[in-house]
């Protein structure tokens, strides 16, 4: 099978494998740039959302174009196939969208969406794009990496699209979608570089985002007492319940990262101030915001029924009864995942996972907050097919904890490793960030001790990664690891716990995730340049 088969065959068979797609052409139509391979790319809740609040819009349709699987992903653009620059559902070229929106939610996409755009025919920088479509993007790297994103796109949508992405569909249905239009029309949390005396930096945009009036949420909760959290008469607003719920992927297949598994927003943002995360800064100084336990559950419910009754759904106009369920049977789908930046500071979790777990369901989540990690938590989670308890310890010391504003002491870590022993977890992995400034072997060997005390019926798994200063964080300005450093104090924890498996820090990748973060269109520029003389 030549490669022009090879990719259209395999494009078929994953939309083929796809339950709950909901698509169908109409007058307006968007292209989707996932600039990840299918089984990661469909995998992400955010680009999910879009592409089915689009094809749910009367008069709209969107399609997807993901990056090549590997190897193809390696290898010059000039020698993909023409498949690999079209869309999955009709096979309409890149290049022949007027519209093309892109989901960035990592640094490495940056390669895979210039090539792409390369092999499209599509000029790839802003400030050279005389003609062609108009280049939308949004997703966490457009707070991450401004610099580099508006280098790219016409139009950033910054933070959440519940009301920017209708606001401007409507424009763009009325022949408004240009970039100086959008720019009058002040769409709030949508950036237009280079246009109406923006520049390169969001801030002033960041500045005016405001949450959705209608959300649905449950509470707006600042980061002074995180108490507040747990306590709903601490929480600082309350948000009126409307029409939004929380994201819910639709759309499931096999062939993605988490198989079939529903994915469901718990909450959005984070109450947490550690110095090395930008999740509850830059454009969301409110914090965190929890979705309540009634609206995730009749979330679930809707999809439950829908995965249960067919596989696809035709009547995009209303999305209401897959909502709101609250007289069904409790039919949930076979598989659940949490998703959220904090899922174990939810005060319903526990409720959560039982009513899953009661009703068949697994239930998984990416991590547990040490101090969250209760008997009565892990419990529930064991119920819902747990085996992996994964904890994130972030600072190789208390006293680097302590500093970065992690809180998470070393009693804390304990505790949770031996409540997930006498709940009947099998094993235990846990995430931690080399290269803090003042870092010194001496904490290294504190992490190694540590994780010695981890009870013996736990395997224990390490992953370290490098510190990557990130932009509007107190370690911005912090140097990058160097990579003798990292690998000195590697080798020094491989050689305290030779019995555990780690996973050593990737010196190359942070480097790349850094120079994207602090990037710019000249380094866009250069990166171009550089990927055009490899492609020959």
């Amino acid at each position: 099978m030549d490669a022009y088969w090879e990719f259209r065959s395999r494009n078929e068979k994953r939309l083929q494998n796809e339950r709950n797609r909901r698509f169908a052409p109409a007058q307006h139509g968007l292209a989707l740039v996932v600039p990840s391979p299918y089984p990661q790319g469909i995998s992400g809740l955010g680009a999910l959302w879009v592409y089915e609040r689009i094809n749910a819009t009367p008069g709209w349709s969107c399609e997807r174009l993901f990056a090549p699987d590997p190897p193809w992903m390696d290898r010059p653009w000039r020698a993909w196939p023409h498949p690999a620059i079209c869309t999955i559902e009709t096979r309409t070229p890149l290049s022949e969208f007027s519209l093309i929106g892109v989901s960035l939610s990592a640094e490495v996409e940056v390669i895979s969406l210039l090539k792409l755009l390369r092999a499209a025919g599509i000029e790839p920088l802003r400030s050279a794009r005389v003609e062609g479509p108009l280049i939308l993007v949004g997703g966490p790297l457009a707070l991450v990496a401004p610099g580099v994103v508006s280098a790219i796109a016409d139009l950033v949508f910054l933070g959440d699209s519940e009301e920017s992405l209708p606001r401007f569909l409507a424009l763009a249905g009325d022949g408004r979608g240009d970039p100086s239009s959008v720019a009058a029309a002040g769409i709030d949390g949508v950036w237009v570089p280079g246009v109406g005396g923006a520049g390169d930096d969001p801030a002033p945009f960041c500045g005016r985002l405001k949450w959705p009036a209608d959300a649905g949420l449950e509470g707006v909760h600042q980061r002074a007492g995180l108490e507040g959290v747990h306590q709903r008469a601490g929480l600082e607003g309350v948000l009126p319940a409307g029409s939004f719920g929380p994201a819910v992927s639709h759309l499931v297949t096999p062939e993605g990262e988490f198989g079939e598994k529903v994915l469901v927003e718990v909450s959005r943002g984070c109450s947490r101030a550690c110095a090395f995360c930008m999740m509850s800064r830059r454009a969301r100084p409110c914090g965190m915001r929890l979705f309540s336990k009634d609206a995730i559950l009749s979330a679930l419910r809707g999809e439950g029924k829908a995965l249960s009754d067919r596989s696809d759904l035709s009547d995009l106009s209303d999305l209401s009864d897959l909502s709101d369920l609250s007289d069904s049977p409790a039919v949930y789908p076979a598989s659940v995942g949490l998703v959220g930046a904090a899922v174990s500071d939810h005060p319903a979790l526990v409720e959560i996972v039982e009513t899953l777990a009661a009703a068949g369901t697994k239930v998984s989540l990416s991590s547990v907050r040490a101090d969250r990690a209760s008997r009565e938590l892990l419990t529930a989670l064991v119920s819902g097919g747990l085996r992996t308890l994964t904890l994130g310890l972030d600072g190789a010391s208390e006293r680097l904890r302590t500093a970065i504003d992690k809180q998470c002491s070393a009693a804390d870590f304990l505790t949770a490793c031996e409540n997930a022993a006498a709940c009947g977890l099998n094993a235990v992995k846990v995430y931690c960030i080399l290269g803090y400034p003042d870092e010194t072997d001496v904490d290294v060997a504190e992490l190694a001790d540590l994780l010695l005390r981890i009870p013996r019926s736990l395997q224990v798994r390490l992953s370290l990664s490098a510190l990557v200063p990130k932009p509007g964080t107190p370690l911005a300005d912090a140097p990058l690891p160097h990579e003798k450093t990292l690998l000195a104090r590697t080798r020094l924890l491989k050689k305290r716990l030779g019995h555990l498996k780690i996973q050593a820090p990737s010196v190359k990748d942070a480097a790349f995730e850094h120079a994207v973060d602090h990037g710019d269109g000249v380094w866009v520029a250069k990166l171009l340049e550089k990927l055009d003389r490899e492609d020959q």
